[in-house]
């Protein structure tokens, strides 16, 4: 299923949620007036000033929690979509570097593209055993300057 049909349904589970608590609220008000009408002696018709204002504060505040929700639900798809494309980068990169020729340490391998505001960086250090066929290269993906995730893997020269 894809990211946006998920944020609708539960935008739609929000709301229908919403409204459901402000139906039993005013059942509540409803039942309420109807008792002091009764003990009153007299049976009133149309709504009162207080009424309506409880109901509207009643759909106000449903609306802003579907709306918060809704904005914490398109954040956290966003930060899922640029972690998975960070994984996926990673990944291309890694395996570039394993089918490469073996570069000296210190050095670079070329990086694969990236899409949009994405960058693949990566280096190589000495593994720690000394062994000069042996290096660690750390793989870094960007986004917007800023770092979403880094892995380290193993390259040997055959």
């Amino acid at each position: 299923m894809e990211p946006g049909l998920n944020l609708r349904l539960l935008a739609g589970a929000a709301a229908t949620a919403a409204l459901s608590a402000a139906r039993r609220v005013w059942d509540i008000l409803s039942r309420a007036r109807a008792a002091l009408d009764v003990r009153a002696g007299r049976r009133q018709r149309g709504f009162i000033l207080v009424e309506t204002v409880v109901a509207i504060g009643i759909v106000g505040a449903a609306t802003l929690a579907t709306l918060g929700f809704i904005s914490t639900a398109a954040t956290a798809a966003a930060l899922n979509s640029r972690q998975t494309t960070a994984v996926w980068l990673a990944t291309s990169q890694a395996e570039y570097i394993s089918q490469a020729a073996y570069v000296t340490t210190p050095g670079q391998y070329e990086a694969v593209s990236a899409p949009g505001d994405f960058a693949v960086t990566n280096t190589t250090a000495p593994y720690p055993d000394g062994n000069s066929a042996i290096q660690t290269v750390t793989i870094t993906v960007w986004y917007q300057d800023s770092e979403v995730l880094t892995t380290e893997i193993v390259k040997v020269d055959r």
